[in-house]
C-alpha cells in the first residue's frame, strides 16, 4: 500500500497511529490506512441594529466532517466491530458512534508529532474502490463529526 495520507500530507506506516474508541465499546488498532482527512467550520450569527451595521455575534454553529480511507481487510474488520456494538435492529453501522484517534510524525524527522482527535464520529456513506494493480481495493468512509481537536486546540 502506498504512503498514507493525513490531511493532504503524506507520512511514513512507522510514524502514524491510528486508534477507534466505539462509544462505551471497545478500542482498537490498525496499520491499514490509506487516509484521514478532516475539517471544521464556524458559521457565525449576527445582531443588526436598526440600521445595516453589524452590532454583534452570536458563537455561530459549528460543524465538523471528515474521511477515513482504510484497506479493504481493515475496513472489513472495522465494519464488524461497529455491527457488533450497534443497536439498531438490523444492525446497521452508520448508527454507532466512535472516536478517532491520530498522532503522526512529518517525514522531516525533526517535526513534532501532530495529533487530531475526531470525535463523535459516524459513517455517512461507503464508498469501495478496486481496481488491479499493486495498491490493495480500499474502502473510502465520510464521517459526520461532532467535534474536532487538533493539536489540542478547537474551532
Amino acid at each position: 500500500m502506498s504512503q498514507a495520507k493525513i490531511d493532504g500530507d503524506y507520512f511514513s506506516w512507522a510514524e502514524l497511529q491510528i486508534v477507534f474508541g466505539i462509544i462505551n465499546g471497545p478500542t482498537f488498532s490498525t496499520d491499514d490506512i490509506a487516509g484521514l482527512d478532516f475539517t471544521d467550520k464556524l458559521a457565525p450569527g449576527v445582531f443588526r441594529g436598526a440600521g445595516s451595521l453589524k452590532r454583534g455575534r452570536t458563537r455561530g454553529e459549528h460543524d465538523a466532517e471528515g474521511q477515513l480511507v482504510l484497506a479493504r481487510d481493515a475496513a472489513t474488520l472495522f465494519m464488524l466491530q461497529l455491527k457488533e456494538r450497534s443497536t439498531h435492529p438490523q444492525k446497521r453501522i452508520g448508527s454507532v458512534a466512535f472516536n478517532i484517534s491520530a498522532a503522526w510524525q512529518p517525514l522531516d524527522l525533526g517535526g513534532t508529532v501532530r495529533e487530531a482527535k475526531l470525535i463523535g464520529c459516524r459513517i455517512v456513506e461507503r464508498q469501495f474502490t478496486n481496481a488491479p494493480g499493486p495498491d490493495p481495493s480500499i474502502v473510502t468512509f465520510p464521517l459526520d463529526l461532532m467535534d474536532l481537536d487538533v493539536d489540542g486546540t478547537k474551532l
